[in-house]
C-alpha cells in the first residue's frame, strides 16, 4: 500500500497515478484516516472502525501531527502482514520520537529554534508551525540554503513571520553563493528585511542578538547544514 499526507491536489494526481501504474492500494489522509489536534502536543486518530486517542507528541510544529497519523496508519497496515503492535507501543514509540533539527527548541529567552527547512513548503508549514507556538510575533531569521534550492520561494515564505532575515553560508562549496543577487517585486517588502553575513558563527550571534533586543525568537534554518 501507499499512504500518503495531505496534498496538493496536481501532487496528489501524481501519487494516485503512480499508486494505479504499481497496483498498489491508496490511502490519504483526510480520506481514509485522519486525525484531530488536541491540546498541547496531542492528536486523536481517526480511521474507519479503528481509532486511538490521546496520541502524545514529543516533537514540536504542527505539522508532526500529521506526521505522527501518518506513522500511525503504517503500523495498522502492517496488521494485514501479521505485524501487529499495540496501541501503548505505538504511543510510546510517538512520545519517544525525536529529530534533531525539526523545530528543535535549544534555548529560551530568547528562544532559539533549529529547523532544516529546505524548500517552499517546508518554509511555509515551518511559519505555520510560528504562528502557533508564538502568534503574531515576527523573528529574526537565520538563513543558509543550497545552491540549487528555490532560494526566492524559501525566502517569500519566511518574509510572512520575518523581522529581519540575516542570510549566511553554510561550510560547503554547495552553498548558495551571497554575490547572487535574488530579485523581488517591490510588492514582495522584503529587501529591506534582509542582512548578509557570510561567517555563520557571527550571523547566529547577531540573530540571537537582535532577538534578544526585540523580546522575540531567533530560527536557524535553510539546510541540515545550517
Amino acid at each position: 500500500p501507499v499512504l500518503s499526507g495531505r496534498q496538493p491536489d496536481k501532487v496528489k494526481q501524481i501519487i494516485e497515478k503512480h499508486a494505479l501504474d504499481k497496483k498498489a492500494t491508496l490511502y490519504l489522509c483526510g480520506r481514509d484516516f485522519d486525525f484531530i489536534s488536541l491540546k498541547e502536543k496531542g492528536i486523536r486518530y481517526k480511521s474507519n472502525g479503528e481509532n486511538m486517542d490521546n496520541i502524545c507528541l514529543t516533537l514540536e510544529g504542527e505539522f508532526q501531527k500529521e506526521n505522527a497519523a501518518l506513522a500511525v496508519a503504517a503500523i495498522k497496515m502492517l496488521k494485514k502482514s501479521g505485524i501487529n503492535s499495540g496501541d501503548d507501543v505505538i504511543k510510546s514509540g510517538i512520545k519517544k520520537t525525536f529529530v534533531p533539527g525539526r523545530f528543535e527548541v535549544m534555548r529560551s529567552n530568547p528562544y532559539v529554534i533549529l529547523d532544516c527547512a529546505h524548500n517552499p513548503g517546508g518554509a511555509k508549514k515551518l511559519v505555520e508551525s510560528l504562528q502557533n507556538f508564538f502568534g503574531n510575533t515576527d523573528g529574526v531569521f537565520v538563513v543558509g540554503m543550497m545552491n540549487n534550492k528555490d532560494v526566492k520561494g524559501i525566502l517569500l515564505e519566511l518574509a510572512k513571520k520575518s523581522l529581519k532575515i540575516i542570510l549566511t553560508k553554510p561550510d560547503t562549496e554547495r552553498a548558495f553563493d551571497l554575490n547572487y543577487k535574488v530579485y523581488f517585486s517591490y510588492d514582495d517588502n522584503i529587501e529591506r528585511n534582509i542582512k548578509i553575513i557570510p561567517d555563520i558563527k557571527e550571523a547566529t550571534r547577531e540573530g540571537i542578538r537582535l532577538a534578544k533586543k526585540n523580546e522575540t525568537f531567533c530560527i536557524i534554518t535553510g539546510s541540515l547544514y545550517t
